[in-house]
């Protein structure tokens, strides 16, 4: 391990050298005090990367407690604005009050956090960005600088002397290989007080930066800690200047949520008997919206035959509205692709019923057979009035003429459409 050199050692043997340089050993203590220089400023280069990180820690936490102190003044704004809005309504004066209460509360803890962040900044923050910025800044090869050309000075004018030396002895017949300590001594004394002044230089910042990076830090440490004390302290004293209030508002909120869960208690009831209700009105129309053997009364006027084009939705997994060529005539409804073409669908309207309005749809009907239901589209409401109703009338006509022929001369197909009418009535 190289040689080094303390600062206590480095003063004494400059003393020596001072009071008697031709018998001092300073010449010989120059090349540790190169060594401690090179790692003290290891050492400190150390010191300063873990500063930066515990100042980056530092910075982000003082901005988080800013951020803190701005959401809680928002959070005493917005209470007070509700208190403001409760105390307005006279049902809710109570609780406009502790709003009121807690958003003072809020504030004067905001002022306090406040006031422990802006020590915070003061006391550890701006001191450890002002040594990071500052004297650390130039630690590595800067801070070294003059103590180096000190030192190359040095070197320079002993290897001068000591070639001088040799070439006086080579000019003279002798054979020198090295020059005496005390003859160096006495002509490099100028370069060696200017590398003692740069080494104390050197050695006095070096002592400034270690105070600021651990006396004077753990100073500020201590301070913020007396900051914090009195910090919890006044905020105690804010949250327990609440405590008398906050024991009876405790009372007066168990009785309003008893009251509460009552006025829910009676509401759910009320809306399970409404659904109840509803329920049964439902169930009642659903039956009397069954099968009627008379059906939708159609108006006079539009007779009881009729063509024409309708849109009929399709049934596969497009439902698609498609133009149909529709006919009612002699109690039948036929649909066929086109004027001229066979009819694909012949309905008995005697069996038939006709709805309007299906499904929420605007200008639609359907027909409901035994086994199928048909919805189709009219083109607008007098269209569809027009159909609904000649429908409706030639279905009562066929029911008229079958009831009639029945009671007169019973035929096979005849009794068969009537017996199947009166038992989809009794179902």
């Amino acid at each position: 391990m190289p040689d080094r050199i303390s600062t206590v050692d480095f003063l004494q043997e400059t003393r020596d050298d001072m009071s008697s340089p031709t018998t001092s050993n300073f010449l010989s203590s120059m090349n540790a005090c190169r060594n401690t220089v090179n790692e003290v400023e290891e050492s400190l280069e150390s010191d300063r990367m873990v500063l930066s990180k515990f100042k980056k820690s530092v910075k982000a936490l003082h901005g988080a407690g800013l951020g803190h102190i701005n959401n809680q003044i928002a959070e005493a704004e917005n209470l007070e604005k509700l208190g403001s809005q409760a105390l307005s309504r006279e049902a809710d004066t109570g609780i406009g009050t502790t709003f009121l209460k807690f958003s003072v509360m809020s504030k004067e803890l905001s002022s306090i956090m406040k006031t422990l962040f802006t020590d915070y900044y003061n006391m550890v923050l701006f001191p450890m960005d002002s040594l990071l910025k500052g004297d650390l800044k130039e630690v590595k090869g800067e801070l070294r600088k003059p103590l180096e050309r000190a030192l190359k000075d040095y070197e320079a004018k002993s290897l001068k002397i000591e070639k001088e030396k040799k070439k006086l002895a080579q000019e003279a017949g002798l054979m020198r290989t090295e020059v005496t300590g005390s003859e160096m001594a006495e002509e490099t004394e100028k370069e060696r007080r200017n590398f003692q002044l740069q080494m104390c230089e050197y050695l006095i910042k070096v002592n400034e930066i270690k105070a600021k990076k651990s006396v004077e830090l753990a100073t500020h440490l201590v301070d913020y800690y007396h900051a914090q004390i009195r910090y919890f302290q006044e905020s105690l004293d804010v949250l327990d200047s609440l405590k008398g209030y906050v024991e009876e508002l405790m009372h007066e909120l168990h009785q309003l949520r008893s009251k509460q869960d009552e006025d829910k208690k009676e509401l759910i009831n009320m809306k399970n008997e409404l659904k109840a209700l509803l329920q049964s009105e439902k169930e009642s129309t659903q039956v009397k919206g069954g099968y009627s053997l008379h059906g939708t009364q159609g108006h006079k006027i539009h007779g009881t035959q009729r063509a024409g084009f309708l849109s009929k939705r399709s049934e596969g997994l497009r439902k698609m509205w498609q133009k149909r060529y529709c006919t009612v005539k002699n109690g039948q409804f036929t649909l066929a692709h086109s004027t001229t073409s066979e009819p694909t669908q012949t309905l008995n309207l005697l069996v038939c019923q006709v709805k309007e309005e299906v499904e929420g749809k605007r200008r639609t009907f359907s027909l409901v057979s035994h086994n199928r239901t048909f919805l189709f589209q009219a083109e607008d409401d007098a269209d569809l009035n027009a159909w609904v109703s000649v429908i409706s009338n030639s279905r009562k006509e066929a029911l008229e003429k079958a009831f009639g022929d029945n009671d007169s001369e019973p035929r096979d197909g005849s009794s068969s459409i009537v017996h199947n009418i009166k038992e989809v009535s009794r179902g």
